[in-house]
């Protein structure tokens, strides 16, 4: 007998298709089913309706950066975990990220 095991739907919000593509194919080797968005306001748009529970989010982006929509994602669902990514090794960046509930802080 086999038993069903449930894993969560995981956001990914980047701009890069190529980590957002990457990392899509690695979470789903896990068993996870993924959506992403290249768009931080679709992403934004699409965690306000689904409430997903682990969110991969990028700091530096053109139009909104990572630590101004981590906040916003907080006041929605303050149970989501958020594993901010970035190349930077800036760590103003991941100070702020912490301050803001980030659960993670993850090197691209």
């Amino acid at each position: 007998m086999s038993e069903y095991t449930f894993k969560p739907e995981i956001l990914i919000i980047d701009d890069d298709s190529e980590i957002c593509e990457t990392l899509e194919v690695i979470l789903n080797g896990l068993g996870y089913f993924v959506r992403y968005f290249t768009n931080p306001s679709q992403g934004l748009e699409y965690f306000e309706r689904e409430r997903n529970p682990i969110i991969f989010l990028d700091i530096h982006m053109p139009s909104f950066s990572g630590l101004d929509l981590l906040p916003k994602i907080k006041s929605i669902d303050e149970k989501t975990q958020v594993l901010m990514i970035t190349g930077e090794r800036d760590i103003q960046s991941f100070v702020s990220s912490l301050y803001h509930r980030a659960t993670d802080f993850i090197l691209k």
